[in-house]
């Protein structure tokens, strides 16, 4: 008899705990369904929480990945302020991540396409890979010369993508580098079949941009910036106004 006394006392604590402890927080998922629970903790990759089930109080934790929103009344009630804005990471896992990018230049009379190997860590990305370019109007230099219109070189980058409020789209800003060789025959009277000249061209252009993930893997991507063709950075020996677009394919993530 007493057995069964204590047993019901401890019953009775557990339901009253259970009573008093508020699931006041959500968690809304990509799905649609919604979670009422109590959040203990929010980090850059996952939700902690605890939920009422028929006998007792859970545990589990959802990634922050698959929500859409949360609300974390508990943390506003329990510290008694509004907390700060949340940033959603661009990329909360510290490992190494890939992809193939296809970008579109317009860097005025140049017009460059480029195919590219894309390297990422976190909020830093790197880019490489060869690059076709179209020559729209000649060079700076005598209108008598002959350039060659198209050529072959190499495309490389940094892009930085700061964390943003908006689950889908981050700013970036991104310094790219466009090295190819020009080649044109040079107008002279002393030799009328011209002698032929070639020499390499560093474009190098800094922009800001958006991406927007279109679907799990694939990302579009746009901006505007301005360069040079110097050899060092940013030295204008020709301004170039300077924009681009583009989409690329995440092979791991």
């Amino acid at each position: 008899m007493k057995k069964n006394i204590h047993i019901l006392i401890i019953l009775i604590f557990i339901s009253v705990g259970l009573k008093g402890q508020e699931f006041i927080d959500q968690i809304i998922m990509d799905s649609g369904d919604t979670i009422l629970c109590k959040i203990t903790l929010v980090n850059t990759q996952n939700i902690f929480y605890t939920y009422k089930s028929k006998r007792s109080e859970k545990y589990d934790h959802v990634l922050i990945k698959s929500v859409n929103n949360y609300i974390w009344a508990s943390k506003n009630k329990k510290n008694n302020h509004v907390p700060e804005k949340y940033l959603h990471p661009y990329d909360s896992i510290n490992k190494w991540n890939f992809g193939i990018k296809l970008t579109q230049q317009f860097n005025y009379p140049y017009l460059h396409t480029s195919p590219s190997l894309s390297i990422y860590r976190k909020n830093h990305n790197f880019h490489v890979g060869p690059e076709y370019t179209k020559l729209l109007k000649k060079y700076l230099s005598d209108p008598e010369d002959n350039f060659q219109q198209e050529y072959w070189g190499i495309n490389l980058g940094y892009r930085y993508i700061f964390n943003a409020p908006w689950k889908k789209t981050n700013l970036f800003l991104q310094m790219d580098f466009s090295i190819y060789q020009l080649k044109y025959t040079e107008a002279s009277l002393a030799n009328p079949q011209g002698t032929k000249k070639k020499y390499i061209i560093v474009e190098n252009v800094v922009g800001i941009g958006l991406n927007y993930q279109i679907l799990d893997r694939f990302e579009i991507f746009g901006g505007i910036g301005f360069g040079s063709t110097n050899g060092f950075f940013l030295m204008f020996d020709q301004f170039i106004p300077h924009s681009f677009l583009g989409i690329e394919y995440k092979i791991k993530k």
